[in-house]
């Protein structure tokens, strides 16, 4: 996985010291992930992605590659939805 390098630690570091995060229902804004992704942005699409992978026939004997592959999505993605929605596949 990729990491976040020195110089763009640095700057959220001294972008969340002159700004602080709203409160919202769903979450704080403007949070970002270790890869620059906002949270809230993944949280949505994570559960959007596990509604799509209950519809696929067969997923439980399938395994991450392979429903990444039929809805045409990043694996990576998937086990994260998989494992969040705990929804069981052949990886497991």
């Amino acid at each position: 996985m990729a990491q976040m390098t020195e110089d763009e630690k640095k700057a959220v570091e001294a972008w969340l010291t002159s700004n602080k995060p709203a409160r919202y229902p769903t979450g704080h804004s403007a949070i970002y992930d270790e890869f620059g992704n906002k949270m809230a942005g993944r949280k949505f699409r994570l559960t959007a992605l596990a509604k799509r992978i209950r519809q696929v026939r067969g997923y439980s004997e399938m395994t991450y590659h392979q429903i990444a592959k039929r809805l045409a999505s990043n694996a990576d993605e998937v086990k994260a939805a998989c494992k969040k929605h705990n929804i069981i596949t052949n990886d497991q």
